[in-house]
Parts: structure tokens; sequence; C-alpha cells
């Protein structure tokens, strides 16, 4: 069981309306809310919110890991390379992309 805190409550909200961000997105979003919040705070709040099955690690081959808070919705993740830039449904470009799950 989690203890209630600030960030935890904050880290929750930005990734139910942001899925797939990366830590460092997440951090950014924080911070707009609570001000002042350590990066390894929110390192900590994303694995305890892993741990305890609230989010899901997203590890695409080449990318930045992201968290998303549905962790029993199990769907392809797509990360285009020459953009990096990672979805949860099919571009355009299929043929320059790898999907991981």
């Amino acid at each position: 069981m989690l203890r209630v805190t600030a960030p935890r409550v904050v880290v929750f909200q930005v990734l139910s309306e942001h899925p797939h961000s990366t830590a460092r997105e997440v951090a950014r979003l924080v911070r707009e809310t609570l001000g002042s919040v350590s990066t390894q705070a929110i390192y900590y709040v994303l694995a305890a919110f892993a741990n305890a099955g609230l989010a899901r690690r997203i590890e695409p081959p080449g990318s930045l890991a992201r968290y998303d808070t549905r962790p029993d919705d199990n769907h392809p993740h797509l990360v285009c390379r020459p953009s990096c830039r990672h979805t949860p449904r099919a571009p355009p470009r299929a043929q320059r992309l790898s999907v991981s799950n």
C-alpha cells in the first residue's frame, strides 16, 4: 500500500492526462503544479507506481522509458525511428517503425 502524498497525487494526475510520458516530461508537468520537486523523487514515484501495478513502464527499443496508467491495457507501442515520436496507434509510415510491447 502506498501513502498518499502531494507528489504521488500530481504524478498520477499527470500520467492520467498525458499517457506515454517520459520521466522528464512527468517531472516538468509536476513542477508546473508543485514547484520544486527533485527528479529523483519523480523516478521514485514512477517506480513505486509500477511496482504497485498503478502504472506500467514501457521501454521501446532505442527510446526513453515511458509510463502509462493503464497497466492492464496491453496494446502495441510504435516508435518512429527518425523522429523518436512514440504513439500507441499506427502512424502513416509503418516501414520506419519498430514495435514493442
